[in-house]
C-alpha cells in the first residue's frame, strides 16, 4: 500500500520490482510491462535532463493519446518539473495564449499534432526549443530527445507541482491549476479504494491522457 509519501516514482519503483513482468499498459494491442515503463522514465528523464529540463520546470506538451505520454509524466515527475498538457481541440489563438501563460523550457510535440502546432506557433516560442515526439515503432516505447547512458539522480517529492492543466477562460484567459504529485496519489488511492481494484483488475481508460 502507498504512503502518504509516496512519489509517483516511489509507486513506479515498487511496482517495476514487484509486478516486473506482468502489464502496466495496455494499449492499442500493445502490452507494456512494469518494468518496461519504469526503464522508460528513467531514459526520458534522462534526455530531458540533457535538453535542459531541471526541477521547477514546464514541459509544454501537444499530444494525442499515446503510452509516452504517461512516460513523460514519469520522467518529469523524476525530475521534479512539471507537465503541461494543451487540448487538441483548442483554436489556434487559445493554443498560443495557453502556451505563452506556462512559460515552458521545453516543448514536445506529437509528429502528429505537428501541423497543430505551426499553426498555432509559426514562430515558436522565443528561446525556448521544440522536440518531436515520434511514432512507437516494434512495441518499443518511443524517448523524446537523444538517449543518454548517464543515470540522472531523482528530483522528485511529494509536494511538488506534477501537471498544470488550464481551466475555462475567465475574462477570455484560461488559468492554470497545478495539481502535486500528492495530490493525484491521494486521488488514485481514494479511486482504488472506493471501486475495491485489486492486482488482477484492468482500468479501461477512454479519456483524453
Amino acid at each position: 500500500m502507498p504512503n502518504s509519501h509516496d512519489t509517483l516514482i516511489d509507486l513506479l519503483d515498487r511496482n517495476a520490482g514487484s509486478h516486473q513482468d506482468r502489464p502496466a499498459l495496455i494499449f492499442e494491442g500493445q502490452s507494456f510491462a512494469h518494468a518496461t515503463l519504469y526503464q522508460s522514465v528513467q531514459n526520458q528523464a534522462a534526455a530531458l535532463y540533457a535538453a535542459g529540463v531541471r526541477r521547477g520546470d514546464r514541459v509544454l506538451l501537444l499530444s494525442s493519446n499515446r503510452p509516452e505520454v504517461l512516460v513523460l509524466l514519469g520522467a518529469v515527475a523524476w525530475l521534479g518539473a512539471m507537465l503541461v498538457p494543451l487540448n487538441l481541440r483548442l483554436s489556434p489563438s487559445e493554443m498560443v495564449q495557453q502556451a505563452r501563460d506556462a512559460q515552458p523550457a521545453l516543448v514536445i510535440v506529437d509528429v502528429g499534432c505537428s501541423a497543430l502546432w505551426s499553426g498555432a506557433c509559426p514562430e515558436g516560442l522565443a528561446g525556448v526549443s521544440v522536440e518531436m515526439m515520434g511514432e512507437t515503432v516494434g512495441g518499443a516505447l518511443c524517448c523524446v530527445g537523444q538517449l543518454q547512458s548517464a543515470h540522472v539522480p531523482r528530483q522528485d517529492a511529494p509536494d511538488l507541482g506534477l501537471v498544470m492543466l488550464y481551466t475555462a477562460a475567465v475574462d477570455g484567459h484560461a488559468r492554470g491549476a497545478v495539481l502535486s504529485q500528492a495530490q493525484l496519489r491521494a486521488s488514485a488511492v481514494q479511486t482504488g479504494a472506493a471501486w475495491a481494484l485489486g492486482v488482477n483488475d484492468r482500468w479501461l481508460g477512454v479519456l483524453p491522457l
